[in-house]
């Protein structure tokens, strides 16, 4: 991945506006020259040739009326965007105010378990719009068109809804309001929808969307709040939120309406360039109550949740390595579920090739645990039920990335996959882009 390839892929994950990217319009063409302007000279001396000159196009105007002053000229750069009276509203330079980024994917599959074991598979189309209402508010609006799986097993076309929010930044401090991607650890808000940021072409399972199997709350519908402070060359950046719980299932994200007073809360913390440039250290906790839902075990009683996570990543000019750890602890004061998972990505930049491999672990320490496995119900389950819900995973990836150009890029992979005592050989390759 060349340095332009990347410093684009980070703008673009973190949602930079077009502005920068607009030229002035030309003058329009077909203005008629003034007459020659002869420049004076003494008597004695002889007249140099006429210099032509070329006014710019003349500007037309309607004279005011005898008492009124001549109306102002606007500015196609002043704000606000929209100016002028009610019924005469002017939209300006709003090419230089909303940007529009889209993100797309195919691939082909072939696999050593199930049937077919081999097929072509259609990504998702994203799109990330970004508008800016003045040089420190601005919104951004994230939508996933995707095709899900029915209970048919054919494939419908729908359209989630991944994020819309009002932002405000300023130099040290960012607050945003709306339906945002979870600052829970380092992956989640670093690479939005859109495979072409992403050095794999799969997202690590245990940051997987809610609606992929995910285990974490990777939306968030409230409200958050960041400080950074400036340490000599580093930075601290000190992040909180507040929103809406978790849903009955971990494919709910409550959009609309909580089901309980609790709200969840999020604290992280996080150095930038400390020790070392383009390094990133941090921790983050996620605190909620989970409303009852009538689960199978213990369908009355509600759960805390409780989330911690550690995250180091590094994306230098060559090196680009990300490893996460998390702990999940869902707790009805009856009884205890703990789920860990962790991965590490290491890849090293030649250019046009960026080699890479992955390695991630998931076990669930303590059984099925209800959040996850709403229906499951030990007392009417089959013996060997328990292992197929028990999340337990061991998986390991080797690819190349090849960049295309600075907008498109192929990626082959070779996954090896241990889940419920049983092991499955996966190989992808995937055309991705992102303009």
């Amino acid at each position: 991945m060349r340095p332009s390839c990347l410093a684009a892929g980070v703008a673009i994950a973190l949602g930079v506006s077009s502005a920068a990217l607009a030229q002035p319009a030309s003058p329009g063409a077909g203005a008629v020259p003034p007459p020659p302007v002869v420049a004076p000279a003494p008597s004695d001396q002889p007249v140099p040739p006429p210099v032509e000159t070329t006014a710019p196009p003349p500007v037309e105007t309607t004279a005011p009326p005898p008492d009124e002053a001549p109306p102002e000229i606007q500015d196609i750069d002043a704000d606000p965007i929209v100016t002028g009276a009610p019924d005469a509203t002017v939209i300006q330079s709003i090419a230089q105010r909303v940007g529009l980024n889209v993100f797309g994917d195919a691939s082909f599959v072939v696999r050593s378990q199930g049937k077919p074991h081999s097929s072509f598979e259609l990504g998702a189309i994203g799109l990330i719009m970004n508008a800016e209402f003045t040089e420190t508010l601005s919104a951004v609006n994230e939508i996933a068109f995707e095709f899900a799986a029915g209970d048919d097993g054919r494939a419908t076309p729908v359209a989630d809804l991944e994020r819309l929010q009002i932002q405000y930044n300023a130099k040290a401090v960012h607050v945003a309001g709306g339906r945002l991607h979870t600052e829970l650890g380092y992956w989640n808000t670093a690479y939005h929808h859109g495979r072409w940021l992403q050095l794999p072409i799969e997202r690590p399972h245990v940051v997987n969307f809610e609606d992929d199997g995910g285990l974490l709350p990777i939306h968030m519908v409230g409200l958050e709040g960041a400080y950074t402070a400036r340490t000599g060359a580093g930075a601290v950046r000190l992040v909180g939120a507040l929103g809406n719980g978790r849903g009955a299932i971990e494919d709910d994200v409550l959009t609309l309406e909580d089901t309980n007073e609790m709200k969840s809360v999020l604290l992280k913390v996080e150095t930038i360039d400390l020790g070392h440039r383009d390094l990133h250290l941090g921790a983050s906790v996620y605190l909620d109550r989970i409303a009852p839902a009538g689960r199978a075990q213990h369908p009355t009683r509600s759960i805390d949740e409780f989330i911690g996570n550690g995250f180091l990543a590094f994306r230098g000019v060559n090196l680009i390595a990300v490893s996460e750890l998390y702990a999940v602890v869902h707790d009805d004061r009856d009884a205890r579920w703990v789920t860990l998972a962790g991965f590490g990505l290491i890849g090293w930049d030649l250019g046009r090739y960026v080699p890479f491999g992955q390695v991630e672990v998931r076990h669930a320490a303590s059984g099925v645990d209800p959040f996850y496995a709403p229906l499951w119900d030990p007392a009417t389950a089959a013996p060997d039920a328990a292992g197929e819900l028990a999340l337990d995973l061991i998986e390991a990836t080797a690819g190349v990335r090849v960049d295309l150009s600075e907008w498109s890029v192929l990626k082959f992979a070779l996954e090896i996959e241990h889940l419920d005592a049983e092991t499955e050989v996966n190989g992808l390759a995937n055309w991705s882009f992102g303009i």
